[in-house]
């Protein structure tokens, strides 16, 4: 058969050059993007799994050295060593969460060494709320989170539009104000906010489960999002959104289920 007829017979041959040409150089062009994509997820998740396992690491091994480091950490005037290493891995975390934002620090060292320094400085806050817990209700809550965070991370991966939640950052956004504000007044007046234990943790495992998903959608990207997905530059800023989302949750899920030391 002659390959004149396999031409549209209503279109030149130039024409049909010129389009094969531009789609083919199209389908190349999706081709490439959609492979970028995947190499940018799998190093979120490659990222996200060491930070979670680096904390889950040192969480354990405070809670089975608790005998020692709590009366060690309460010891001095005012309870001060627990202070300094709280606000200490406080001051670490905001710092190298800051310096990510600066382009001067957007290479793969600088950003590796501050992504580093972020998880010691939560891991450290993360392992000294874990010291006033039960070791049992520790462990249970390491699970529960584990459970979770993956059976909200598949949900967040199905492609369907009607399960994405990437249009409701704004309330994502609000409810995240409204705890915090919540937080701050029970701190500021424990007498008139004893009770509400149990509704704040409550509140604040149901918001971060939503942003774990949110930050998922936005992680993972297609076309259906009604919102930007992460840049491909920004890997570390997707995995640490992910990873404070996870901490969130665990220490909620902690307050709600957990049981107190004396």
């Amino acid at each position: 058969m002659s390959n004149n007829s396999c031409r549209s017979p209503s279109l030149p041959v130039r024409y049909e050059e010129g389009l094969l040409k531009f789609r083919t150089h199209q389908y190349a062009e999706a081709f490439l993007m959609r492979d970028s994509r995947v190499g940018f997820i799998r190093k979120v998740y490659l990222s996200l799994a060491c930070q979670l396992l680096f904390t889950a690491g040192a969480v354990v091994l405070t809670t089975q050295r608790k005998a020692e480091l709590l009366p060690w950490l309460l010891a001095g005037e005012r309870q001060g060593r627990l202070g300094a290493v709280m606000y200490g891995g406080m001051a670490i975390a905001i710092s190298s969460l800051l310096a990510l934002q600066v382009k001067a620090f957007k290479g793969f060292g600088p950003t590796l060494a501050l992504l580093t320094l972020f998880t010691v400085g939560e891991s450290m806050m993360v392992s000294i709320i874990t010291l006033f817990f039960k070791a049992r209700s520790v462990y249970m809550g390491l699970i529960q989170t584990a459970v979770a965070t993956l059976g909200l991370s598949l949900y967040a991966f199905q492609t369907n539009p009607k399960y994405d939640l990437t249009g409701v950052g704004q309330a994502l956004a609000s409810g995240l104000l409204v705890l915090l504000m919540f937080g701050i007044l029970r701190i500021a007046f424990p007498g008139t906010f004893g009770g509400t234990d149990l509704l704040y943790s409550s509140f604040g495992a149901g918001l971060f489960s939503l942003f774990i998903v949110y930050d998922t959608q936005r992680v993972i990207g297609g076309k259906h999002r009604q919102v930007d997905q992460v840049d491909r530059k920004d890997w570390a800023l997707g995995s640490v959104a992910l990873y404070t989302d996870v901490l969130q949750l665990f220490i909620h899920l902690l307050h709600i289920f957990g049981s107190r030391e004396q």
